[in-house]
């Protein structure tokens, strides 16, 4: 199961990586339609409230550490991962730390994400 972990944290790596490159079509490509997410702060976001918001907020560095990885389904995978993350926002600069859960589903043979939650670590 760590195998499996490693890769779907994989894949959250290149999301923050297009996110860095303000990559939308990357990013894009990531998320499922009917995406949702419920981000660190409450507030929650569509795949389209994710795509317009590309590059209007800065991610400096991050870091993605203690994955797990459990089987929903042949073709779902619930993955769980403690993540820092540090962003600007105008001259703003903060880092936050955050517990971490997507659900990966396998479509068109590629995996996608069709749900994501951070919860503030305090």
């Amino acid at each position: 199961m760590n195998v499996l972990a490693d890769e779907m944290l994989d894949l959250e790596r290149q999301i923050l990586d297009a996110h860095q490159r303000h990559d939308a079509v990357a990013i894009a490509r990531f998320l499922a339609h009917g995406f949702r997410e419920i981000g660190s702060s409450g507030r929650t976001y569509t795949r389209a409230d994710v795509l317009a918001a590309v590059g209007r907020v800065e991610l400096l560095d991050y870091a993605l550490q203690q994955p797990t990885a459990m089987l929903l389904g042949e073709d779902r995978i619930l993955l769980t991962f403690v993540a820092t993350l540090k962003r600007r926002q105008g001259a703003h600069e903060r880092a936050q730390r955050s517990h971490r859960s997507s659900i990966w589903i396998k479509h068109d043979g590629r995996w996608q994400v069709i749900f994501h939650q951070g919860t503030p670590i305090s």
